[in-house]
């Protein structure tokens, strides 16, 4: 084999993740637009009280079982920031995004918009100092 001969093997290699890279990310983009919708679609405008937060995995979250088994399981190995909130007369248990996360406080009263264990954002955004 002479190195034309290789470097066209790898360009041919290369053109192939290309196309798998192109084809992976049209499927994961038809999947999130699929999750948005039906996320937007669920979503409430709720209050909530701020008891504790900190990341932690998802099975030492005390989800109830029917949530847990739902939960995809590499998610399991992963922290995720969780909140513990008084929500109505209960204690829950709750995720959110990572900016977020980084926004709440504890021992405060929160307006947010919750899809199901979800939080999406605040209902009225807290002020930020400057």
């Amino acid at each position: 084999m002479t190195l034309m001969d290789i470097l066209f093997l790898i360009a041919i290699i290369l053109g192939v993740i290309l196309i798998l890279l192109y084809f992976l990310n049209q499927w994961a983009t038809r999947k999130y637009g699929a999750q948005q919708e039906l996320i937007e679609s669920s979503k409430i405008t709720t209050d909530i009280f701020v008891l504790h937060k900190k990341k932690m995995r998802l099975k030492d979250a005390n989800f109830p079982k029917a949530i847990s088994n739902q939960i995809p399981k590499f998610y399991s190995f992963i922290k995720m920031p969780i909140i513990k909130a008084k929500l109505g007369n209960q204690i829950v248990s709750l995720i959110c995004d990572k900016k977020i996360f980084k926004k709440i406080t504890t021992n405060k009263k929160y307006k947010i918009q919750l899809a199901g264990i979800y939080i999406l954002d605040f209902a009225n955004k807290p002020k930020q100092k400057n």
